[in-house]
């Protein structure tokens, strides 16, 4: 007896807000005749399916607080001497909005964003107070409204940051701003361009724009972690920059590798997403959203991401067991699905991959009616808890998602054993 009618079908549409699977039986779909084998076990819109999933990771840090004072001497642009303070400031108010950078960064003012290929700075505003040293009254107040970003290079070892400046206030004694910013960088890294744009003078409005370049090369098969670093000298015309500087570090590293091909950067810690989309992978990307929806370990989800096994024997070792001789039951092909091939997952690049194919939820996903729709054979049904999924795909997309993979482990640089998820998404 063909296999392919030994199936048991059970539907289940697959929707971007991942729900449980319910128990809910109806009759067989339009055009087939209804039978005791056949058992709906969920339907699910496949439009909402196809519109939801997880959000690339992003995460958000404060731009470090501190307060920086020293004793300066009378000048020429001001009698008597002064004690001059720098500021992070935090508390918003009526101030007016200075302009962004070149690319405006989506978080709140006075807070680093950053995400996989990026990380900006919004709106940070910093004080310049010069204080009465007798008395400590407040004899003038300058303030700068400081933006940055930076694109980083998954293929090169450099990258600028963009930095605008502008001044927002002046009050009292303090009618213009000395204003100039360097950079530089801790571990395998060096500086192309370290300042920004020399020292310019500003008064209220103006505006000052420019970029420092970070390069590194780290030697083949090594990764290194960098920590750019900051100093801002805020200062009256006049004087000589003093002690009160502020200098801040990113609150993130930059990690660049040479683990494979070439070298370049990312931001690790922001975790990497495989985006495997059903309207492009079809067959596949149904498969490995029934592991994530239907199976306890929801592998490739934010709570449980795969772990990348960069050992090309390991994955090989893993097909084995999973999808050719190794399995305890053998994958037989099915006459109905053109080009047939077995997909597993988690994939065999993972450690999480290599299971038994016996012990495997085997599904033949397809789509028929508009709806994707699962099937699984007689007396192989699924019961959630098995370790991993054995999807029949026709070879094209099997491949085309195993490429996918490929060009994401290169374009991400995920490095052997970094978590990462997968999204089918879209």
């Amino acid at each position: 007896m063909n296999r392919a009618r030994q199936c048991l079908m059970v539907m289940a549409s697959l929707a971007l807000a991942a729900g449980a699977l319910t128990g809910t039986a109806t009759a067989a779909p339009s055009g087939t005749a209804p039978t005791a084998q056949e058992q709906l076990l969920t339907t699910l819109d496949p439009q909402r399916l196809a519109a939801s999933g997880p959000p690339q990771e992003s995460m958000s840090a404060a731009l470090p607080a501190g307060k920086t004072c020293t004793d300066i001497p009378a000048s020429k642009g001001r009698k008597g001497s002064a004690r001059a303070c720098t500021e992070v400031t935090r508390t918003a108010d009526s101030r007016t909005a200075a302009p962004l950078a070149a690319e405006a960064c989506s978080v709140q003012p006075g807070n680093y964003r950053f995400d996989r290929h990026s990380y900006c700075l919004s709106d940070a505003r910093l004080t310049y107070t010069l204080y009465d040293p007798v008395n400590g009254s407040v004899k003038g107040v300058g303030e700068i409204s400081l933006s940055g970003s930076a694109t980083l290079d998954a293929r090169s070892g450099w990258w600028n940051e963009m930095f605008t400046a502008t001044v927002t206030r002046l009050e009292g004694n303090v009618r213009s701003l000395a204003v100039k910013l360097t950079a530089s960088c801790t571990n395998s890294c060096g500086m192309l361009n370290a300042d920004a744009w020399g020292t310019k003078v500003l008064v209220l409005g103006q505006s000052v724009s420019s970029h420092v370049t970070f390069s590194s090369h780290p030697a083949s098969g090594t990764v290194t972690q960098i920590t750019p670093q900051y100093a801002l000298q805020l200062y009256q015309p006049g004087d000589i920059p003093g002690d009160w500087n502020h200098n801040w570090s990113l609150p993130t590293q930059v990690r660049c590798d040479a683990e494979s091909a070439g070298y370049g950067c990312v931001i690790g810690q922001a975790r990497a997403q495989l985006n495997l989309p059903l309207s492009q992978f079809g067959t596949a990307a149904a498969t490995y959203w029934y592991a994530q929806a239907a199976l306890a370990d929801r592998w490739g989800t934010p709570e449980n991401p795969l772990i990348r096994n960069k050992s090309e024997a390991a994955a090989e070792a893993n097909r084995y067991r999973t999808c050719k001789e190794g399995s305890s039951i053998p994958f037989y092909p099915q006459g109905d699905i053109p080009e047939d091939s077995c997909d597993e997952y988690p994939f065999a690049g993972t450690f999480q991959g290599g299971q038994d194919g016996g012990s495997c939820a085997e599904i033949l996903p397809k789509f028929e009616d508009g709806t994707w729709k699962i099937y699984y054979f007689l007396g192989r049904q699924p019961t959630g808890y098995e370790p991993c999924v054995r999807g029949h795909v026709p070879l094209p997309e099997n491949t085309a998602a195993g490429g996918e993979y490929g060009r994401f482990v290169q374009a991400e640089r995920v490095l052997d054993a970094e978590k990462f998820t997968v999204s089918i998404a879209g």
